[in-house]
């Protein structure tokens, strides 16, 4: 199982290069999503929970605490509950688990599992449809060392990865879209959205410009798409035909290294259920400048 430090499994790998805010959306107000919308911060090893522009919630890893070089709870699904997960065997397969929606853990944790086939792989983004936890690869080597990036579908608790398709590299995100019984996926290395079937028919896709996003979500309150912008605490809505609604920075979430995010399906049983708020005292959107990707040194 290689090592990887944040400079070799994310430098290496993502373009982190990006031009922050659309035309279209310059002039709009931040609104931020309808629905709660769960960011998964490694950079700090906590989760952030946004809704109306600010964050209401924030609760720390507890199935794998902080520590150096730590992404075993780095990407998330939510039905009604959110289950963590790491970024594969590129990053070491260690310790998640499961939180009620408020962020109290409820004790059931798991190891990570390496997907069959794969002697190597790095999958930074998770959803759910209420049944399945869906995750793609965004780099991944065969036993014969060839690249063979694929859809990986699990378990609720993110164990028995089957692969269901294969794709392109570069993909990062992935949402469930409840309209369509398929799964967007983000690329980051070539900048744009597309929509596939369950089996691994292409049904939509469009550019995002120069923006790589992360941390991709669909918000089921207003079928529109969400994701961090190259990893940054700099959020961005579109509609599924491609259409830029807003850019902006939700009040109270810190600059880090947001690659999984996700929002409670409306297939799931508690649907947009809204969690405690952590806190109130909440203050000042700054989108004052370009966000960053925040790297640590090995």
């Amino acid at each position: 199982m290689p090592n990887c430090s944040v400079r070799a499994c994310t430098a290496a790998c993502l373009a982190l290069t990006f031009t922050l805010i659309g035309t279209e959306a310059a002039a709009a107000p931040f609104t931020g999503p309808v629905s709660p919308y769960y960011l998964d911060d490694y950079f700090d090893f906590s989760i952030y929970v946004v809704q109306g522009g600010t964050v209401i919630n924030h609760f720390p890893w507890v199935y794998s605490p902080a520590s150096y070089g730590n992404y075993n709870e780095g990407i998330l699904a939510v039905t009604n509950v959110v289950t963590t997960n790491g970024f594969g065997t590129e990053t070491g397969l260690g310790k998640a688990g499961q939180y009620t929606l408020a962020g109290v853990p409820t004790g059931v944790g798991h190891n990570a599992q390496a997907t069959p086939g794969f002697t190597n792989e790095l999958q930074p983004d998770g959803t759910s449809d209420g049944k399945y936890n869906y995750t793609v690869q965004f780099h991944a080597t065969d036993s014969s060392n060839h690249e063979v990036e694929a859809v990986v579908r699990t378990d609720l608790n993110w164990q028995n990865p089957t692969v269901l398709f294969s794709v392109e590299q570069g993909f990062a995100g992935i949402a469930y879209d409840p309209n369509n019984n398929s799964l967007w996926l983000s690329n980051y290395d070539q900048n744009f959205l597309s929509d596939w079937s369950l089996d691994g028919n292409l049904l939509s896709s469009f550019s995002t410009g120069d923006n790589a996003l992360s941390a991709l979500g669909f918000d089921p309150a207003d079928s529109t798409l969400w994701g961090s912008v190259g990893t940054s605490n700099f959020l961005q809505q579109w509609t599924t035909t491609g259409v830029l609604l807003q850019t902006g920075v939700p009040t109270g979430l810190p600059e880090g290294s947001l690659m999984g995010g996700e929002f409670a399906e409306a297939g799931s049983p508690t649907g947009t259920q809204v969690p405690e708020p952590f806190s109130m005292a909440l203050f000042g959107i700054g989108l004052a400048g370009l966000g960053y990707w925040r790297r640590r040194e090995t």
